[in-house]
Protein backbone atom coordinates (compact mmCIF):
# COMPACT_ATOMS: atom_id res chain seq x y z
CA UNK A 1 0.00 0.00 0.00
CA UNK A 2 1.66 3.11 -0.98
CA UNK A 3 2.19 5.87 2.15
CA UNK A 4 0.30 8.79 1.89
CA UNK A 5 2.17 12.21 2.20
CA UNK A 6 2.00 13.28 5.80
CA UNK A 7 1.57 16.73 3.86
CA UNK A 8 -1.47 18.85 2.48
CA UNK A 9 -1.84 18.18 -1.13
CA UNK A 10 -0.40 21.24 -2.94
CA UNK A 11 -3.15 23.21 -4.33
CA UNK A 12 -2.83 23.42 -8.42
CA UNK A 13 -3.91 26.95 -10.30
CA UNK A 14 -4.81 26.83 -13.61
CA UNK A 15 -2.32 28.33 -16.31
CA UNK A 16 -3.90 31.77 -17.38
CA UNK A 17 -5.54 31.52 -20.74
CA UNK A 18 -2.87 33.35 -22.96
CA UNK A 19 -0.07 30.65 -21.06
CA UNK A 20 -2.16 28.10 -22.89
CA UNK A 21 -2.10 29.56 -26.27
CA UNK A 22 0.75 29.19 -29.41
CA UNK A 23 2.28 32.13 -29.43
CA UNK A 24 0.52 33.13 -32.44
CA UNK A 25 -2.61 32.55 -30.61
CA UNK A 26 -1.04 34.60 -27.91
CA UNK A 27 -0.62 37.66 -29.70
CA UNK A 28 -4.58 37.25 -31.07
CA UNK A 29 -5.54 37.20 -27.54
CA UNK A 30 -3.32 40.05 -26.33
CA UNK A 31 -4.47 41.90 -29.62
CA UNK A 32 -8.74 41.16 -29.00
CA UNK A 33 -7.72 42.28 -25.48
CA UNK A 34 -6.13 46.14 -26.61
CA UNK A 35 -8.73 46.58 -29.33
CA UNK A 36 -11.67 46.36 -26.67
CA UNK A 37 -9.57 48.87 -24.61
CA UNK A 38 -9.49 51.09 -27.59
CA UNK A 39 -13.29 50.84 -28.85
CA UNK A 40 -14.30 51.74 -24.88
CA UNK A 41 -12.10 55.11 -25.19
CA UNK A 42 -13.75 55.52 -28.48
CA UNK A 43 -17.42 54.78 -27.47
CA UNK A 44 -16.66 57.50 -24.62
CA UNK A 45 -14.96 60.14 -26.85
CA UNK A 46 -18.14 59.85 -29.49
CA UNK A 47 -20.59 60.09 -26.43
CA UNK A 48 -18.99 63.43 -25.37
CA UNK A 49 -18.03 64.63 -28.50
CA UNK A 50 -21.48 63.86 -29.63
CA UNK A 51 -22.83 65.72 -26.42
CA UNK A 52 -20.58 68.60 -27.31
CA UNK A 53 -21.65 68.98 -30.69
CA UNK A 54 -25.25 68.39 -30.69
CA UNK A 55 -25.10 71.29 -28.11
CA UNK A 56 -23.49 73.94 -30.56
CA UNK A 57 -25.63 75.21 -33.12
CA UNK A 58 -24.98 77.83 -35.65
CA UNK A 59 -27.59 79.28 -37.93
CA UNK A 60 -27.86 78.54 -41.48
CA UNK A 61 -30.18 78.89 -44.30
CA UNK A 62 -32.65 82.01 -43.03
CA UNK A 63 -33.26 81.71 -39.62
CA UNK A 64 -33.05 78.26 -38.91
CA UNK A 65 -30.61 76.66 -36.11
CA UNK A 66 -29.32 73.67 -36.90
CA UNK A 67 -26.73 71.66 -34.54
CA UNK A 68 -23.29 70.54 -35.59
CA UNK A 69 -23.67 67.47 -35.67
CA UNK A 70 -26.18 67.78 -38.74
CA UNK A 71 -23.41 69.55 -40.85
CA UNK A 72 -20.46 66.88 -40.27
CA UNK A 73 -21.63 64.90 -43.46
CA UNK A 74 -20.78 68.51 -45.09
CA UNK A 75 -17.49 68.99 -44.10
CA UNK A 76 -16.40 65.67 -45.91
CA UNK A 77 -18.06 66.36 -48.83
CA UNK A 78 -17.00 69.95 -48.89
CA UNK A 79 -13.50 69.45 -47.89
CA UNK A 80 -12.29 70.75 -51.55
CA UNK A 81 -15.01 73.51 -52.15
CA UNK A 82 -14.60 77.34 -51.96
CA UNK A 83 -15.64 80.16 -49.66
CA UNK A 84 -17.82 82.81 -51.00
CA UNK A 85 -15.59 85.23 -52.40
CA UNK A 86 -12.44 83.21 -52.39
CA UNK A 87 -12.31 82.61 -56.16
CA UNK A 88 -12.38 86.81 -56.25
CA UNK A 89 -9.34 86.99 -54.16
CA UNK A 90 -11.25 88.84 -51.33
CA UNK A 91 -13.96 87.34 -48.49
CA UNK A 92 -15.60 89.98 -46.55
CA UNK A 93 -17.25 89.18 -43.08
CA UNK A 94 -19.08 91.43 -41.33
CA UNK A 95 -18.92 91.85 -37.60
CA UNK A 96 -21.53 92.82 -35.73
CA UNK A 97 -21.35 93.03 -31.64
CA UNK A 98 -24.81 93.86 -29.98
CA UNK A 99 -26.02 94.35 -26.11
CA UNK A 100 -28.27 91.39 -25.94
CA UNK A 101 -30.79 90.51 -22.74
CA UNK A 102 -30.49 92.88 -19.92
CA UNK A 103 -29.39 95.50 -21.96
CA UNK A 104 -30.82 98.72 -23.04
CA UNK A 105 -31.75 98.29 -26.87
CA UNK A 106 -30.62 95.02 -26.90
CA UNK A 107 -30.65 94.21 -30.49
CA UNK A 108 -28.98 97.57 -31.39
CA UNK A 109 -25.68 97.05 -32.74
CA UNK A 110 -23.21 98.84 -30.67
CA UNK A 111 -20.31 97.23 -33.54
CA UNK A 112 -20.22 97.02 -36.87
CA UNK A 113 -16.90 96.16 -38.80
CA UNK A 114 -16.20 94.18 -41.92
CA UNK A 115 -13.16 92.27 -42.20
CA UNK A 116 -11.96 91.55 -45.60
CA UNK A 117 -9.83 88.66 -46.39
CA UNK A 118 -7.44 88.97 -49.57
CA UNK A 119 -6.72 85.20 -49.47
CA UNK A 120 -3.20 85.08 -52.17
CA UNK A 121 -1.32 87.45 -49.74
CA UNK A 122 -2.77 86.79 -46.48
CA UNK A 123 -3.90 90.29 -46.05
CA UNK A 124 -6.49 91.19 -43.41
CA UNK A 125 -8.14 94.13 -43.12
CA UNK A 126 -11.05 95.74 -40.29
CA UNK A 127 -12.81 98.57 -41.41
CA UNK A 128 -15.11 100.26 -38.50
CA UNK A 129 -18.48 101.74 -39.78
CA UNK A 130 -19.61 104.32 -37.50
CA UNK A 131 -23.19 103.74 -35.66
CA UNK A 132 -24.48 106.62 -35.99
CA UNK A 133 -24.23 106.78 -40.06
CA UNK A 134 -27.63 108.02 -41.81
CA UNK A 135 -28.78 104.78 -44.07
CA UNK A 136 -31.91 104.56 -45.72
CA UNK A 137 -33.70 101.57 -44.23
CA UNK A 138 -36.78 100.15 -45.71
CA UNK A 139 -39.75 101.02 -44.30
CA UNK A 140 -38.08 103.59 -41.94
CA UNK A 141 -36.96 106.10 -44.05
CA UNK A 142 -33.41 107.48 -43.10
CA UNK A 143 -31.84 106.46 -39.91
CA UNK A 144 -28.91 105.60 -37.81
CA UNK A 145 -27.12 102.07 -39.36
CA UNK A 146 -27.66 100.44 -35.77
CA UNK A 147 -31.32 100.19 -36.11
CA UNK A 148 -30.96 97.85 -38.81
CA UNK A 149 -30.43 94.29 -36.85
CA UNK A 150 -33.65 95.70 -34.54
CA UNK A 151 -35.71 96.87 -37.28
CA UNK A 152 -34.54 93.76 -39.28
CA UNK A 153 -36.06 91.28 -36.82
CA UNK A 154 -39.02 93.57 -36.46
CA UNK A 155 -39.78 93.08 -40.32
CA UNK A 156 -39.14 89.47 -40.24
CA UNK A 157 -36.50 90.23 -43.19
CA UNK A 158 -35.23 87.28 -44.74
CA UNK A 159 -31.83 85.94 -42.82
CA UNK A 160 -33.05 88.37 -39.88
CA UNK A 161 -31.83 92.20 -38.86
CA UNK A 162 -28.28 90.64 -39.58
CA UNK A 163 -28.64 90.21 -42.89
CA UNK A 164 -30.55 93.46 -43.01
CA UNK A 165 -27.16 95.13 -41.74
CA UNK A 166 -25.41 93.51 -44.25
CA UNK A 167 -27.18 94.42 -47.17
CA UNK A 168 -27.29 97.98 -45.89
CA UNK A 169 -23.33 97.64 -45.36
CA UNK A 170 -23.13 96.33 -48.83
CA UNK A 171 -24.52 99.35 -50.03
CA UNK A 172 -22.39 101.44 -48.36
CA UNK A 173 -19.46 100.20 -48.97
CA UNK A 174 -19.26 98.25 -52.06
CA UNK A 175 -18.75 95.39 -51.19
CA UNK A 176 -20.48 92.44 -51.29
CA UNK A 177 -21.19 91.13 -47.53
CA UNK A 178 -20.36 86.97 -47.96
CA UNK A 179 -20.98 86.57 -44.54
CA UNK A 180 -22.63 87.61 -40.87
CA UNK A 181 -21.43 86.92 -37.34
CA UNK A 182 -23.23 88.18 -34.67
CA UNK A 183 -22.17 88.39 -30.60
CA UNK A 184 -23.84 90.22 -27.54
CA UNK A 185 -21.65 91.40 -24.59
CA UNK A 186 -22.53 88.09 -22.62
CA UNK A 187 -21.00 86.02 -25.23
CA UNK A 188 -17.82 88.12 -25.88
CA UNK A 189 -16.95 88.31 -22.05
CA UNK A 190 -17.28 84.46 -21.64
CA UNK A 191 -15.24 84.13 -24.95
CA UNK A 192 -12.27 86.13 -23.49
CA UNK A 193 -12.44 84.60 -20.22
CA UNK A 194 -12.43 81.17 -21.73
CA UNK A 195 -9.19 82.25 -23.84
CA UNK A 196 -7.76 83.23 -20.41
CA UNK A 197 -8.00 86.39 -21.40
CA UNK A 198 -6.66 88.73 -24.09
CA UNK A 199 -3.17 90.57 -24.16
CA UNK A 200 -2.87 94.03 -26.23
CA UNK A 201 -1.07 97.56 -25.71
CA UNK A 202 -3.31 100.21 -24.28
CA UNK A 203 -1.95 103.10 -26.48
CA UNK A 204 -2.89 105.54 -23.42
CA UNK A 205 -3.95 106.69 -20.22
CA UNK A 206 -7.93 107.38 -19.85
CA UNK A 207 -11.09 107.39 -17.61
CA UNK A 208 -14.56 107.15 -18.48
CA UNK A 209 -16.88 108.67 -15.61
CA UNK A 210 -20.56 108.07 -17.47
CA UNK A 211 -19.84 103.90 -18.59
CA UNK A 212 -23.15 102.28 -18.28
CA UNK A 213 -24.04 100.06 -15.21
CA UNK A 214 -26.36 96.75 -15.05
CA UNK A 215 -28.83 98.66 -12.92
CA UNK A 216 -28.91 101.61 -16.12
CA UNK A 217 -26.50 104.14 -13.95
CA UNK A 218 -23.30 104.93 -14.05
CA UNK A 219 -19.25 103.78 -13.09
CA UNK A 220 -15.99 105.70 -13.40
CA UNK A 221 -13.85 103.04 -15.43
CA UNK A 222 -10.23 103.63 -15.93
CA UNK A 223 -7.13 102.22 -18.10
CA UNK A 224 -3.59 102.48 -18.04
CA UNK A 225 -1.12 102.83 -21.13
CA UNK A 226 0.78 99.83 -21.66
CA UNK A 227 0.78 96.18 -22.56
CA UNK A 228 -1.70 94.46 -20.32
CA UNK A 229 -3.92 91.34 -19.74
CA UNK A 230 -7.60 91.69 -19.76
CA UNK A 231 -9.92 89.40 -18.55
CA UNK A 232 -13.84 89.27 -20.42
CA UNK A 233 -15.01 92.21 -18.47
CA UNK A 234 -12.55 94.15 -18.42
CA UNK A 235 -12.04 93.99 -22.09
CA UNK A 236 -15.50 94.81 -22.61
CA UNK A 237 -15.32 97.83 -20.90
CA UNK A 238 -12.52 98.46 -22.79
CA UNK A 239 -14.23 98.55 -26.21
CA UNK A 240 -17.51 99.84 -25.32
CA UNK A 241 -15.94 103.29 -23.45
CA UNK A 242 -17.85 105.82 -25.00
CA UNK A 243 -17.00 109.14 -22.90
CA UNK A 244 -13.10 108.12 -21.90
CA UNK A 245 -10.82 111.66 -21.36
CA UNK A 246 -7.55 111.71 -23.38
CA UNK A 247 -9.09 111.49 -26.61
CA UNK A 248 -11.06 108.62 -25.89
CA UNK A 249 -14.53 110.12 -26.02
CA UNK A 250 -15.58 109.02 -29.54
CA UNK A 251 -17.09 106.40 -31.48
CA UNK A 252 -13.94 106.72 -33.87
CA UNK A 253 -11.77 106.37 -30.76
CA UNK A 254 -13.53 103.18 -29.65
CA UNK A 255 -13.59 101.88 -32.80
CA UNK A 256 -9.91 101.48 -32.98
CA UNK A 257 -10.09 99.94 -29.37
CA UNK A 258 -12.62 97.22 -31.09
CA UNK A 259 -10.00 96.38 -33.53
CA UNK A 260 -7.04 95.85 -31.17
CA UNK A 261 -9.16 93.46 -29.24
CA UNK A 262 -9.90 91.76 -32.75
CA UNK A 263 -6.63 91.24 -33.46
CA UNK A 264 -5.62 90.49 -30.10
CA UNK A 265 -8.45 87.87 -30.06
CA UNK A 266 -7.26 86.43 -33.40
CA UNK A 267 -3.37 86.28 -32.12
CA UNK A 268 -4.93 83.92 -28.93
CA UNK A 269 -6.99 81.54 -30.59
CA UNK A 270 -4.61 80.59 -33.20
CA UNK A 271 -2.23 80.15 -30.36
CA UNK A 272 -0.88 76.43 -30.04
CA UNK A 273 -2.04 76.83 -26.45
CA UNK A 274 -5.89 77.60 -27.92
CA UNK A 275 -5.29 74.92 -30.65
CA UNK A 276 -4.00 71.86 -28.84
CA UNK A 277 -6.29 72.52 -25.49
CA UNK A 278 -10.19 70.57 -26.33
CA UNK A 279 -11.39 72.16 -23.02
CA UNK A 280 -10.91 75.32 -24.40
CA UNK A 281 -12.14 74.85 -27.90
CA UNK A 282 -15.47 73.55 -26.21
CA UNK A 283 -15.98 76.07 -24.19
CA UNK A 284 -15.56 78.39 -26.96
CA UNK A 285 -17.85 77.26 -29.24
CA UNK A 286 -20.67 76.39 -26.50
CA UNK A 287 -20.23 80.66 -25.96
CA UNK A 288 -20.85 80.50 -29.55
CA UNK A 289 -23.87 78.49 -30.01
CA UNK A 290 -25.39 80.51 -27.00
CA UNK A 291 -24.42 84.04 -27.59
CA UNK A 292 -23.69 84.52 -31.52
CA UNK A 293 -25.54 84.03 -34.67
CA UNK A 294 -23.98 83.54 -37.99
CA UNK A 295 -24.39 82.32 -41.44
CA UNK A 296 -21.70 80.64 -41.98
CA UNK A 297 -21.67 76.74 -42.12
CA UNK A 298 -19.42 74.30 -39.93
CA UNK A 299 -17.44 73.92 -43.25
CA UNK A 300 -16.79 77.37 -43.79
CA UNK A 301 -15.85 78.37 -40.42
CA UNK A 302 -13.00 75.67 -40.57
CA UNK A 303 -11.65 76.51 -43.79
CA UNK A 304 -12.02 80.31 -42.81
CA UNK A 305 -9.98 79.49 -39.96
CA UNK A 306 -6.80 77.85 -41.42
CA UNK A 307 -6.42 80.29 -44.16
CA UNK A 308 -6.55 82.88 -41.30
CA UNK A 309 -4.07 80.79 -39.46
CA UNK A 310 -1.98 80.20 -42.32
CA UNK A 311 -1.75 84.08 -42.74
CA UNK A 312 1.17 86.32 -41.14
CA UNK A 313 0.55 88.14 -37.91
CA UNK A 314 1.81 91.13 -39.30
CA UNK A 315 -0.78 91.13 -42.32
CA UNK A 316 -3.78 93.17 -40.28
CA UNK A 317 -4.19 96.40 -41.09
CA UNK A 318 -7.64 98.13 -39.51
CA UNK A 319 -9.69 101.77 -40.96
CA UNK A 320 -12.35 103.95 -39.19
CA UNK A 321 -14.82 105.65 -41.93
CA UNK A 322 -14.65 108.58 -39.57
CA UNK A 323 -15.39 112.66 -39.97
CA UNK A 324 -12.01 113.85 -39.32
CA UNK A 325 -10.59 116.66 -41.15
CA UNK A 326 -9.15 114.06 -44.11
CA UNK A 327 -11.97 111.75 -43.54
CA UNK A 328 -14.81 110.22 -45.90
CA UNK A 329 -17.67 111.70 -43.50
CA UNK A 330 -19.68 115.38 -42.19
CA UNK A 331 -21.51 115.84 -39.04
CA UNK A 332 -24.90 116.38 -39.63
CA UNK A 333 -28.11 117.09 -37.15
CA UNK A 334 -31.24 114.92 -37.71
CA UNK A 335 -34.91 116.38 -38.03
CA UNK A 336 -35.52 115.32 -34.24
CA UNK A 337 -31.84 116.95 -33.21
CA UNK A 338 -29.89 113.55 -33.37
CA UNK A 339 -26.30 113.37 -33.78
CA UNK A 340 -26.01 111.62 -37.64
CA UNK A 341 -22.65 111.59 -39.83
CA UNK A 342 -23.37 112.25 -43.14
CA UNK A 343 -21.14 110.89 -46.62
CA UNK A 344 -18.54 114.18 -47.34
CA UNK A 345 -19.38 114.01 -51.01
CA UNK A 346 -22.95 113.69 -50.55
CA UNK A 347 -23.27 110.34 -51.94
CA UNK A 348 -21.20 107.31 -50.82
CA UNK A 349 -18.79 107.19 -53.98
CA UNK A 350 -16.06 108.10 -52.36
CA UNK A 351 -16.28 105.35 -49.74
CA UNK A 352 -16.83 102.79 -51.97
CA UNK A 353 -13.58 103.87 -53.49
CA UNK A 354 -12.06 103.56 -50.40
CA UNK A 355 -13.07 100.54 -49.54
CA UNK A 356 -12.75 98.78 -53.05
CA UNK A 357 -8.87 99.65 -52.73
CA UNK A 358 -7.83 99.00 -49.38
CA UNK A 359 -5.50 96.43 -49.43
CA UNK A 360 -3.77 98.60 -52.06
CA UNK A 361 -3.62 101.74 -49.39
CA UNK A 362 -0.58 100.56 -47.13
CA UNK A 363 0.87 100.07 -50.82
CA UNK A 364 0.56 103.97 -51.11
CA UNK A 365 1.85 104.29 -47.15
CA UNK A 366 4.81 102.07 -48.16
CA UNK A 367 5.96 104.04 -51.46
CA UNK A 368 5.48 107.20 -49.61
CA UNK A 369 4.96 109.78 -52.96
CA UNK A 370 4.92 112.76 -52.32
CA UNK A 371 1.47 114.17 -54.29
CA UNK A 372 1.36 118.11 -55.52
CA UNK A 373 -1.90 118.83 -56.48
CA UNK A 374 -2.37 121.99 -59.14
CA UNK A 375 -5.20 123.55 -60.14
CA UNK A 376 -5.73 125.33 -64.13
CA UNK A 377 -9.40 124.61 -63.83
CA UNK A 378 -9.99 128.12 -62.35
CA UNK A 379 -12.80 126.60 -60.24
CA UNK A 380 -11.93 128.12 -56.78
CA UNK A 381 -11.12 125.19 -53.85
CA UNK A 382 -10.70 122.43 -56.39
CA UNK A 383 -7.18 121.95 -55.87
CA UNK A 384 -7.89 122.05 -52.11
CA UNK A 385 -10.67 119.46 -52.08
CA UNK A 386 -9.07 117.29 -54.61
CA UNK A 387 -5.71 117.20 -52.30
CA UNK A 388 -8.24 116.42 -48.94
CA UNK A 389 -10.17 113.54 -50.71
CA UNK A 390 -7.08 111.96 -51.55
CA UNK A 391 -5.93 112.13 -48.43
CA UNK A 392 -9.07 110.42 -47.34
CA UNK A 393 -8.51 107.65 -49.68
CA UNK A 394 -5.68 106.56 -48.21
CA UNK A 395 -2.68 108.78 -49.92
CA UNK A 396 0.10 110.14 -47.97
CA UNK A 397 1.89 113.08 -48.55
CA UNK A 398 -0.55 115.42 -50.35
CA UNK A 399 -0.07 119.02 -50.84
CA UNK A 400 -1.75 122.16 -52.95
CA UNK A 401 0.34 123.64 -55.33
CA UNK A 402 -0.52 127.75 -53.87
CA UNK A 403 2.25 129.48 -56.46
CA UNK A 404 0.66 128.52 -59.69
CA UNK A 405 -3.25 128.03 -59.45
CA UNK A 406 -4.10 131.02 -61.27
CA UNK A 407 -2.83 129.19 -64.92
CA UNK A 408 -5.39 127.26 -67.48
CA UNK A 409 -5.31 124.09 -68.90
CA UNK A 410 -8.01 122.45 -70.79
CA UNK A 411 -7.05 119.25 -69.82
CA UNK A 412 -5.82 117.46 -67.08
CA UNK A 413 -2.36 115.43 -66.28
CA UNK A 414 -1.14 113.68 -64.40
CA UNK A 415 2.75 113.52 -64.33
CA UNK A 416 5.17 111.06 -62.57
CA UNK A 417 8.79 112.34 -61.73
CA UNK A 418 10.01 108.90 -60.12
CA UNK A 419 10.63 106.66 -63.46
CA UNK A 420 7.71 104.58 -62.53
CA UNK A 421 9.19 104.00 -58.82
CA UNK A 422 6.03 104.30 -57.39
CA UNK A 423 4.01 102.48 -59.45
CA UNK A 424 0.85 101.65 -56.74
CA UNK A 425 0.41 105.78 -56.20
CA UNK A 426 0.37 106.28 -60.01
CA UNK A 427 -1.79 103.50 -60.86
CA UNK A 428 -4.26 104.59 -57.71
CA UNK A 429 -4.26 108.07 -58.14
CA UNK A 430 -5.14 107.47 -62.32
CA UNK A 431 -8.24 104.93 -61.20
CA UNK A 432 -9.64 107.81 -58.60
CA UNK A 433 -9.27 110.68 -60.71
CA UNK A 434 -11.12 108.99 -63.59
CA UNK A 435 -8.20 109.34 -65.97
CA UNK A 436 -6.24 105.58 -66.68
CA UNK A 437 -8.86 103.98 -69.15
CA UNK A 438 -12.07 106.15 -68.12
CA UNK A 439 -12.53 107.79 -71.81
CA UNK A 440 -12.23 111.06 -70.43
CA UNK A 441 -9.13 111.89 -72.78
CA UNK A 442 -7.03 113.13 -70.03
CA UNK A 443 -2.88 112.35 -70.68
CA UNK A 444 -0.83 110.26 -68.26
CA UNK A 445 2.82 111.43 -68.49
CA UNK A 446 5.24 109.64 -67.46
CA UNK A 447 8.73 111.85 -67.70
CA UNK A 448 10.82 109.33 -66.65
CA UNK A 449 9.74 106.64 -69.40
CA UNK A 450 8.50 107.71 -72.65
CA UNK A 451 5.48 110.28 -71.68
CA UNK A 452 1.85 108.33 -73.44
CA UNK A 453 -1.37 109.64 -74.02
CA UNK A 454 -3.59 107.50 -72.54
CA UNK A 455 -6.59 107.59 -75.34
CA UNK A 456 -4.37 106.45 -78.35
CA UNK A 457 -2.83 110.08 -79.16
CA UNK A 458 1.10 110.42 -80.16
CA UNK A 459 3.99 110.22 -77.66
CA UNK A 460 4.01 113.92 -76.04
CA UNK A 461 6.98 116.15 -76.74
CA UNK A 462 8.70 116.28 -73.28
CA UNK A 463 9.67 119.80 -73.66
CA UNK A 464 5.27 120.48 -73.12
CA UNK A 465 5.90 118.67 -69.33
CA UNK A 466 5.84 121.04 -67.14
CA UNK A 467 9.22 121.05 -64.98
CA UNK A 468 9.62 118.99 -61.48
CA UNK A 469 8.41 121.13 -58.95
CA UNK A 470 10.55 121.06 -55.54
CA UNK A 471 9.84 117.86 -52.87
CA UNK A 472 7.48 116.33 -55.95
CA UNK A 473 6.84 112.87 -57.20
CA UNK A 474 3.73 112.87 -58.79
CA UNK A 475 1.89 116.12 -60.02
CA UNK A 476 -2.14 116.30 -60.66
CA UNK A 477 -3.06 119.30 -62.96
CA UNK A 478 -6.57 119.84 -62.82
CA UNK A 479 -7.78 120.92 -66.05
CA UNK A 480 -10.93 122.08 -67.09
CA UNK A 481 -11.89 119.03 -68.16
CA UNK A 482 -12.15 117.67 -65.19
CA UNK A 483 -15.16 115.99 -63.21
CA UNK A 484 -14.78 116.40 -59.24
CA UNK A 485 -17.11 113.23 -58.36
CA UNK A 486 -14.20 111.00 -57.57
CA UNK A 487 -15.10 107.34 -59.29
CA UNK A 488 -15.13 103.99 -57.97
CA UNK A 489 -13.20 102.18 -59.90
CA UNK A 490 -10.91 99.28 -58.30
CA UNK A 491 -7.38 99.37 -58.90
CA UNK A 492 -5.11 96.29 -58.89
CA UNK A 493 -4.34 95.27 -55.32
CA UNK A 494 -1.58 92.66 -56.57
Amino acid sequence: MPIQSLHAPQERHPEPASAQLTPRRRSWFWWKIGGAVVLVLLVFIGLVGYRLLAAVNTTVDGNRRVSVLEQLGHIVAKRDAQLKGEGEDRINVLLLGIGGPGHEGPLLTDTIIVASFKPSSGQVTLISIPRDLAVEIPRYGIRKINNANAFGQELSYPGGGEQLTADIVARVTGLTMHYFGRIDFAGFTKIVDDLGGVTLTVERNFADREYPTEDFGYQTISFRAGQQMMDGDTALKFVRSRHGSNGEGSDFARSRRQQLVLQALREEIFSLGTIINPVRIGNILSSLGIHTRTNMEIWELLRLAKLLRESPTNSVTSHVIDSSPNGLLNVATGQDGAFLLVPRDGTFAAVRAFCANIFVVARYREEQARILVRDGSGRNGTAKTVATNLTSLGFSNVTVDQHRSNERMANSQLIDYTNGRKPYTLSGLASYLGLAGTGTGSPLLNPGLVPTILNGNDNVNRAVLPAQPPDTDILFVIGTDYQPALTAKRTSST
